[in-house]
């Protein structure tokens, strides 16, 4: 369980905005109620359960970066932040993974392609693996701090 205080609350509420994620989404993603979502931006409710707070934060968020800083406002809650980072950098390291192995298939195809755009899509690729290596190094080094 996480503490709700004002501020957090209206980091959640401001990244939904920020986002022009509708408080319907989240209420389909989620699956709750209009109600649930309404009272948790008024600062009714003074927890929220882990899984709750992840699903929101996977629906507001529109990406790593952004849900890191929301769970950084959560930091009390060291296990949860731990573990979300985790996941997120998995799902993050596979989409990277599959974007990387499609270029390299492109790449390996496309004998008729000049060498300017295989230049280029090789140049992808290496951005996609120097990205997917910071994002595990900044993991690391979350582990290595707590």
């Amino acid at each position: 369980m996480a503490n709700l205080t004002f501020e957090r609350v209206q980091i959640l509420k401001n990244y939904r905005i920020k986002n022009n994620i509708k408080s319907k989404d989240i209420v389909e993603k989620i699956g709750t109620s209009n109600a649930y979502v309404s009272k948790l931006e008024k600062g009714d409710y003074k927890t929220i359960d882990d899984k709750m707070l992840n699903k929101i934060i996977e629906t507001i968020a529109t990406d790593i970066e952004e849900q890191k800083e929301i769970l950084e406002a959560f930091n009390d809650s060291i296990e949860f932040n731990l573990v979300q980072q985790i996941k997120n950098t998995l799902l993050k390291t596979e989409s990277y993974i599959l974007d990387f192995n499609n270029l390299t298939k492109i790449i390996e195809d496309s004998i008729s392609v000049n060498e300017e755009t295989q230049k280029l899509l090789l140049q992808n690729a290496k951005t996609q693996v120097d990205t997917y290596k910071k994002i595990l190094h900044e993991l690391i080094d979350k582990i290595n701090l707590d």
